[in-house]
This record gives structure tokens, sequence and C-alpha cells, in this order.
């Protein structure tokens, strides 16, 4: 037994001798002759990065580019005007053509590719329609181009639907909802033959003395304390919700205990938190005017936009001394007169036009001025009723004198002139 175990033993000792006698030979193979490399001294480059901003003008930075004369400007702008490159992706401005080219380095859900649009804080409104897509920023409309990536409209309405919780169906091809700080507008094929897509990105509400002088500022607070029937009138995107919801805020933030209510068919004014002020939201503004009036107590009552066959029951608001404001598309004042009177004939006989000025106390004409630098908006006329025809207080501005004699009364205590001149001092 013993022998055979020195002979196993011995066998195997053979066996890891061969193998290390055959290792060592394959380690002598794959050896390669030492040799060492010459060193050299590579200089330090030293690179200059430049960065972006976004928020100034894009003109003003495109001077500045251009003014100049160094590599790195070159390589900025290539063919293009500007390159923009944010955290989402990169922009490519061309503005001779109106042109802009996108590489997202973000896709989210629901967004997906045109995530970078959204997030551009220089893009306000988005417009997909199949495949196609433009963009307004403040220096005007760019076609949108994304060269290395497919669009799937599709994809991004159904998607914006699921996120948003609109109701979008057969049944109802069109939808509108808020998501993201954005107001959509959906759309299916069904009725507009290809995905739509429109989004509007929801402004901050500027103060009111951004909007227009700090006097005209004080004197249409002191109207929507006073008047009882006041239209801003405009046409479509003219800034007629902007102003109201200027005019609210602002009233707001004067006299914190008054009781507002606001009717809206779609939410659309941005409103501050307070029990004081109520919000209703629906399709039959008539009803919900009658309820606002006879259940909620207003001290003021704010109509979103003045449609149709609600104007029966805003009157009676106005009538009952409640200070009431309201929008109204029109592209000027006198087609705004001869609309409402139109509107007013369908339900009321004998209703003309020197009935109006009996009916409405004021007028607020919105105007926006569209050039290659952007949008302007501004206040371009403003009429008050003396009960017997409009009188015009701008532009530009009448007397104090004169603009105090068509006020009558106000639902602030006191004199209207002392709150006139506390306006005028707070605002």
């Amino acid at each position: 037994m013993s022998e055979a175990l020195k002979i196993l033993g011995k066998k195997i000792n053979k066996a890891k001798h061969k193998r290390r006698k055959a290792k060592s030979s394959v380690k002598h193979l794959l050896s390669a002759p030492k040799f060492s490399l010459p060193q050299i001294n590579i200089p330090k480059l030293k690179f200059k990065v430049s960065c972006t901003t976004v928020n100034r003008p894009l003109s003003d930075y495109i001077s500045k580019l251009k003014s100049k004369r160094s590599r790195n400007n070159r390589t900025i702008l290539g063919k293009y005007d500007l390159v923009e490159r944010i955290k989402e992706g990169t922009f490519a401005w061309d503005f001779s053509l109106k042109r802009v080219y996108v590489w997202p380095k973000l896709i989210k859900e629901p967004w997906f590719q045109i995530y970078p649009l959204v997030k551009h804080p220089r893009v306000k409104e988005v417009f997909m329609r199949g495949d196609e897509i433009n963009i307004s920023t403040p220096e005007g409309r760019f076609t949108v181009i994304f060269p290395e990536d497919n669009l799937v409209p599709e994809k991004i309405l159904t998607s914006l639907a699921i996120y948003s919780g609109a109701q979008l169906s057969i049944a109802k091809p069109h939808s509108e909802t808020d998501y993201d700080g954005w107001r959509l507008l959906l759309s299916l094929p069904e009725v507009s033959l290809e995905p739509e897509l429109v989004a509007v990105k929801l402004q901050q509400i500027p103060p009111l003395t951004a909007l227009v002088d700090r006097k005209l500022a004080a004197r249409l607070i002191l109207l929507s304390l006073s008047k009882t029937g006041i239209i801003i009138t405009g046409s479509s995107g003219s800034g007629k919700t902007t102003l109201l919801n200027s005019i609210v805020n602002t009233i707001y933030e004067l006299y914190p205990f008054l009781r507002i209510c606001v009717i809206e068919a779609r939410i659309e004014l941005q409103l501050p938190r307070s029990p004081l002020i109520s919000r209703s939201r629906g399709e039959n503004l008539t009803q919900l005017i009658r309820d606002a009036f006879y259940l909620m107590r207003p001290d003021i009552l704010v109509l979103g936009e003045l449609r149709g066959q609600e104007i029966i029951s805003w009157i009676e608001v106005c009538r009952a001394g409640i200070p009431s404001l309201t929008t109204y598309h029109s592209p000027s004042i006198n087609k705004a007169i001869e609309s409402l009177s139109l509107l007013l004939r369908s339900t009321i006989e004998r209703v003309g036009l020197k009935e109006i000025p009996k009916l409405f106390d004021a007028f607020i004409k919105m105007e926006r001025k569209v050039s290659v630098e952007g949008n302007r908006y501004a206040v371009s006329e403003v009429y008050v009723s003396n009960g017997e025809k409009y009188n015009k207080i701008y532009p530009p501005h009448i007397s104090d004198e004169k603009f105090l004699q068509l006020i009558d009364s106000c639902i602030v205590d006191g004199d209207v002139r002392e709150v006139y001149s506390d306006i005028m001092k707070r605002i």
C-alpha cells in the first residue's frame, strides 16, 4: 500500500514538473524585447469657453459676436447666425430663413422630441401639425427642423392627453387643457386631418403699470370700482385677458377685503389664493352668472369672455349696480358696439345703438403690433359713457376734473376724489 502511494506521488510530481516547463516556454515565446519611447513635451492648450446667455435679446448677442474677430466666433456661428446650447439640447438659428435646427439632448415624456422647445426660455408658442412644427419667439416665428430625429406626432399627442388628463377621443376630438405651465389644444386627425397641437406658454401676469402708464392704471382701477359694465375689446391675441387679469390682481392688492367672483368657460385667469375670490367654470355661463349674482354676494363680478346668450344675465348684474368686467372679441370699439347691439336684438326687441351707452359704461381697446422684433401690446383707446354717449378719455389723457365728472360713485368707502388720490399714491 505504501509503495503504491509512493508511485502515485512520483507520477503527480512528474506531471507538475511538465506543466511548469510548458508555462515557462510559453512565457518565453510571448515576451517581447523591452525598449523605451523618447519623451515628447506636449504644450498645454488653453481653450476659451464661451457661454450663451439666452436671457438677453438674441439681436444684441449676435451683434456682440459679430463685433469680435476671433477663431472662436467662427466655430460658434458657422453657417448659422447663432448656436445656443442649453441642458435640453442645441439650437442653431438661421434668422434670414426663419429656421431653427434642434438637436435634442434630453427627450422626456410626454413631450418627447419637442421637450427642448418647451424648455427654451424664449419660446412662447409651439404649433405642430403632422410632422411640421413652428415656434414663436420675441424675434418672430421660426420653422423647426430636427436633423437627427424622426418626429412622431401621434405619440406626442397621445402622451400629452394621458399626462394632462385631457378627454380626447373620437367622440371628443378637440380637447383643451393645461400642463406643465402650458395651455394645450389637442386635435385628432379625425377633425384636423393630421395630429395637431397648439401650445401656449402661460406667462407671468405683469403689473398693471407695466402695461399702461401710472395715470391710466389708476383711472382703470377707479373705473373698475365704479362703473357697472366695462368691456375690454380687441382682436384675438391682443392681450385682453392679460389686461383683465392685471386689473383684477391690482384690485386685490389695493383692496383685499373686496369679494371678487370670476366666471370662465375655460380657466385662463391667474388669480391670487383668497377665500374672498371665488371661481366658477363651465359651459352654461348664463346659469353661472345668475348663481354668482344671487348666491355668492359679489362686490365685483368678472366674466372671462362675453360670447353670446349670457349677455342678458351679465346686463342684469350691471343694472343691479355691481361693477362688472369682461372681454369681447372685436377689432374696434365701433364694431364691438354694433355687434353687441345685434346680439341684444336677437333676444330683446327694439334695442338700438342709442341704448348701448346706457347698458355698457366703458370700452377699453387692446392692440397688438407685430414686427420682426416681436409683438408689442398696448391700450390704444378708452371710452367712458355719461349715459348718452361715449367720451374718449385716452389718448391723450383728459384732465382729472373732466375724468372725475364721469364717475358717479365708488364701491370703496370714501369720496371719489379721495379714492382716486389714494389709488394714485399706492399704485
